[in-house]
């Protein structure tokens, strides 16, 4: 079955908002073998709504749209659906009084605009919404189906998980799609893609799979994709094709399947039973904060700094101040000063480090923008003191400021997770 996925609203279309409910839907019709073959995004216009129901029928089985479904003037999702179905829009007491509850659990009183929320079309069938209050729809015409979600992502996402998608993955489908991915950091896509070499993707291409480039910012997922009649034709055709990708990227890939190069760190240094500390001054905190994104790294990760100005690498991390005047703060003796302060300060057994120049001003023809030192540093314990082995590498990011910061936490892993 294929699917497509309609994103309604102006804030959309003028790109106010970022339409990450389009990403995640897509992400899991296919974790059921039912491929997107659409994206479309519609301002809040009523016949451009319309057109775009006419268009996706005609070319898919599933059809999901997000947006427009709130109480406010411009969410008129609701009427153009039923007005294409020549459904009357009917009040339900029943929703009135769950609309009303919602409103009461939060200590609010249900404001008179907010009992549109108890209209709904008459012969659809309801989506409940259990954090929300704009309920969704669902109609099936002729062996298709239309989902109506709100545009919230953490109510579509629910309704989706809770409802939408054990529906369809209990459809019988003619063709099962299969994905591995593996994962890895360092190379871009054309050396992996030389390293693979032609014969190499002839062979790929001759197991009946698809190969694709996922590139992220000095990471590049491959993504090998089979769709065969059944799960275990697509699995079989996968496993004659991941050896050749397993022997091109031997020496840059960290993880075959879902597992982030933060999920391993973590892993290994439970292992060792270690602790890590982050110092951090271009990125401001970023890989701290994906560090945190990671559930459980509490056992492992022990904190950060994040040192801006040169006082505070001096005050919170022991940086001396004479490194500081003779080298300046992006130099590979401060980073190392910052690696091995983080490890004392914070009482960890390795660090991350990284200091730079994220711009677009500060730079100079020694230390363009985009100029990164980043330290990694395993503490050694002994009686008679400690000891810290240091590896620190200067980098020349290109792109702007947001680029040069994504690719100095990327790289920080990468060499964090070759020093483990």
């Amino acid at each position: 079955m294929t699917a497509e996925i309609i994103g309604i609203g102006d804030e959309l279309l003028y790109g106010q908002t970022l339409n990450s409910n389009a990403t995640e839907i897509a992400a899991k019709l296919m974790s059921i073998g039912i491929e997107p073959r659409h994206l479309t995004t519609v301002g809040d216009d009523a016949a451009a709504m319309t057109d775009a129901l006419d268009r996706a029928f005609s070319r898919v089985d599933i059809v999901i749209t997000t947006g427009g479904l709130g109480p406010t003037p411009d969410d008129f999702t609701q009427k153009v659906v039923a007005d294409y179905f020549k459904m009357p829009i009917e009040h339900h007491d029943d929703m009135l009084a769950d609309v009303t509850a919602k409103y009461a659990r939060l200590n609010r009183p249900l404001p008179d605009f907010a009992r549109n929320q108890a209209l709904f079309p008459t012969g659809a069938t309801r989506i409940d919404n259990p954090i929300g209050t704009a309920t969704g729809i669902e109609i099936e015409r002729d062996g298709k189906f239309l989902f109506v979600l709100p545009g919230v992502p953490s109510e579509a996402m629910i309704m989706m998980d809770k409802t939408i998608i054990p529906k369809l993955a209990a459809i019988p489908q003619t063709q099962v799609i299969a994905f591995k991915f593996i994962r890895t950091i360092g190379w871009g896509e054309s050396q992996i893609q030389e390293k693979i070499g032609v014969e190499g993707l002839e062979k790929i291409e001759q197991t009946g799979c698809g190969l694709a480039f996922l590139p992220k910012h000095g990471m590049v997922d491959l993504r090998l994709t089979a769709r065969a009649e059944s799960k275990e034709a697509a699995e079989s055709n996968i496993d004659a094709a991941l050896p050749i990708l397993l022997k091109a990227t031997q020496s840059i890939r960290y993880a075959i399947g879902n597992e982030s190069l933060i999920d391993l760190i973590k892993s290994e240094l439970h292992h060792r039973q270690a602790w890590l500390a982050t110092a951090e001054s271009c990125t401001g905190g970023a890989i701290a904060a994906q560090l945190t994104d990671v559930p459980g790294i509490s056992t492992v990760y022990r904190g950060g700094v994040v040192s801006y100005h040169n006082d505070a690498k001096i005050a919170m991390l022991d940086v001396p101040s004479e490194i500081l005047q003779e080298f300046g703060a992006v130099s590979q003796e401060t980073v190392e000063a910052m690696a091995e302060g983080a490890c004392h300060r914070l009482n960890a057994d390795y660090s991350i480090a990284v200091t730079g120049i994220a711009g677009p001003d500060g730079g100079t023809p020694e230390k363009p923008v985009g100029t990164v030192w980043i330290g990694v540093c395993m503490r050694e314990r002994y009686e008679e003191g400690d000891r810290f082995a240091i590896t620190a590498q200067k980098f020349v990011f290109p792109g702007p400021r947001h680029v040069h910061r994504i690719r100095t936490v990327n790289k920080a892993f990468e060499m964090l997770w070759r020093m483990l």
